[in-house]
């Protein structure tokens, strides 16, 4: 709520010092919201935010489900500047698994395929989908 209030008057540096803080807590419910407050608001450098979501996603008490939503955010995240094979390799896992997020993944990957004009990946991601809706 401070952070908050602080966004509100302009302090982001004030802000972004709070949901650090609270961060590096490890809170489960808390830490997941601060993290989307600092992205929202712009208020630190990618750097900065890949290395929060390795915390989050590192938080021990974190429902494995969060932790893949995590995964799958942070892969979105990272998808316009790093290469495909370090998204890959945060959404395997997720994609291998039965977890909730997994069709959001394989889609993903397809629109990622798509967009890269990498058609024949595109394509696999497809079947994959369509494997998954059987």
């Amino acid at each position: 709520v401070l952070a908050q209030i602080e966004i509100k008057k302009e302090n982001k540096n004030e802000a972004k010092n709070i949901l650090i803080n609270i961060i590096n807590k490890k809170n489960k419910t808390y830490s997941p919201m601060s993290l989307n407050l600092i992205i929202d608001n712009k208020l630190d450098n990618d750097e900065n935010i890949v290395i929060y979501f390795d915390k989050i996603i590192g938080i021990r008490s974190l429902d494995n489900e969060l932790k893949n939503l995590y995964k799958f955010k942070k892969a979105v995240f990272i998808s316009e500047t790093k290469s495909e094979s370090e998204i890959l390799e945060i959404l395997k896992p997720i994609i291998n698994s039965k977890s909730v997020w997994r069709v959001s993944a394989i889609n993903f990957m397809k629109t990622y395929y798509t967009q890269k004009n990498n058609l024949s990946k595109a394509a696999e991601f497809q079947k994959l989908l369509e494997k998954n809706t059987k």
